[in-house]
Order: structure tokens, then sequence, then C-alpha cells
């Protein structure tokens, strides 16, 4: 039994695209947008929030259970937002109703 080895396929010379030049490259790294991504999330889990109080992740859950803790849920997902976390810090841990 023999294997055969491909080659490598050549392009065409007759492409309709011009080459990317210096100049063109500029361009198109212009015309890409960016997107900045923070350090710092903008939702915390619950165990992250556990973590940044000191407390221990059970006593988190049930703090969000009861609604101490301010949080969302996304489908199966319980976050906790950190705007909304920091306010509730900042109040001394108590929610304004």
């Amino acid at each position: 039994m023999f294997l055969e080895i491909a080659t490598p396929v050549e392009r065409s010379s007759a492409s309709n695209e011009p080459p990317i030049k210096p100049d063109n490259l500029a361009l198109l790294e212009q015309a890409v947008p960016t997107v900045s991504v923070s350090a710092t999330p903008l939702t915390y889990s619950v165990p992250q929030a556990a973590a940044l109080l000191g407390i221990n992740r059970n006593t988190a859950y049930e703090l969000v259970a009861c609604g101490e803790i301010p949080s969302i849920r996304l489908g199966r997902r319980v976050l906790v937002v950190r705007a909304e976390f920091e306010r509730w810090l900042a109040n001394g841990g108590t929610r304004r109703t």
C-alpha cells in the first residue's frame, strides 16, 4: 500500500485581489473596530462576591436567597451586579426599599 503525499496548492497569480501592501494594511487596521475589555467585571459570581466579603460561599448563597445581597438571575446562573454590590456595601450592607 502506498501513501500519496499531498502537494501544496499554489495560488493563482491571476487573482482579482490586489496584494496587501503596508498602506492597505494600515487602512484595514483603521476599519476594524476594537473592543476594549475592562479588567473589572460587570458582574461577580456568588463565590466571587463571598471571597470579596470574606465570608463562606454557602453564607453568600443564603444572603442572596433571602435578598440581602443584591443579585440577578440569568437562566440558572445567579450573578451579583458590581455596581449594585458596591452601592450595597457603601450603604453598610443594607438594602434600601
